[in-house]
């Protein structure tokens, strides 16, 4: 009678202790959903940081520290570094770009803040004093055809028809191509413009045929 009393305790314990299998199944379900909890709210910090990161990424620009009238010459201590928005960077002057744009002019009054490109005219679009922007009709062969803008000619006059006397002449000034454009007006003819000396004007318009040979391959800024 003891032992089936002893044996009936040991397996009423047992079954006490087994384990409800429904209660474990909620434990692990509940486990899961707050791991995936986590995961998710993880994700969600991580990409509101990037999309704020992306939004307030800046990107240094040149500015200027005064206000600038139109015609200003600007120099290098009017210049300084300004942080602006990464995607509208593209409006303004880079900063690595500080040299070519010193000696340039700006074309409109300018507040304190970055410089737009659009305000800005380069000092190799700008005339020194005494240059001039010389226009001259030319014909095929008296200009090599492979000349393009920012190449350096010498120029070379020949007599006018006027001029018996006269002769092929080959000026001390060089020049510089501005342009090359063909004439709408004279169909063998092309209209090439030079920055050079305003006196070299003079002499274009008093000569003959003028002819330019290349002494220095240059190219558009």
């Amino acid at each position: 009678m003891s032992d089936q009393l002893s044996q009936f305790r040991q397996h009423h314990a047992a079954d006490s202790t087994a384990p409800d299998l429904p209660q474990v199944n909620r434990r692990k379900t509940f486990r899961i959903e707050v791991l995936v909890g986590i995961i998710l709210l993880a994700g969600g910090v991580v990409a509101a940081f990037w999309i704020r990161q992306a939004g307030t990424s800046t990107v240094q620009v040149l500015g200027v520290s005064r206000e600038l009238p139109a015609g200003h010459v600007i120099t290098e201590t009017d210049l300084l570094a300004v942080d602006v928005n990464k995607g509208v960077d593209n409006q303004f002057i880079r900063v690595d770009a500080k040299n070519q744009i010193t000696g340039g002019v700006l074309s409109s009054d300018v507040p304190v803040g970055p410089l737009s490109r659009a305000a800005v005219r380069p000092a190799q679009q700008v005339l020194a004093e005494g240059e001039a922007l010389i226009a001259s009709a030319m014909e095929q062969g008296t200009f090599p055809p492979s000349m393009s803008p920012g190449d350096v000619v010498e120029i070379v006059i020949t007599p006018s028809l006027t001029d018996l006397e006269g002769k092929v002449e080959r000026l001390d000034q060089t020049a510089v191509v501005f342009s090359v454009m063909p004439s709408s007006d004279f169909n063998t003819k092309t209209i090439v413009t030079l920055r050079a000396q305003s006196t070299v004007a003079e002499r274009i318009a008093a000569s003959g045929p003028v002819h330019l040979a290349i002494v220095a391959i240059g190219g558009v800024q």
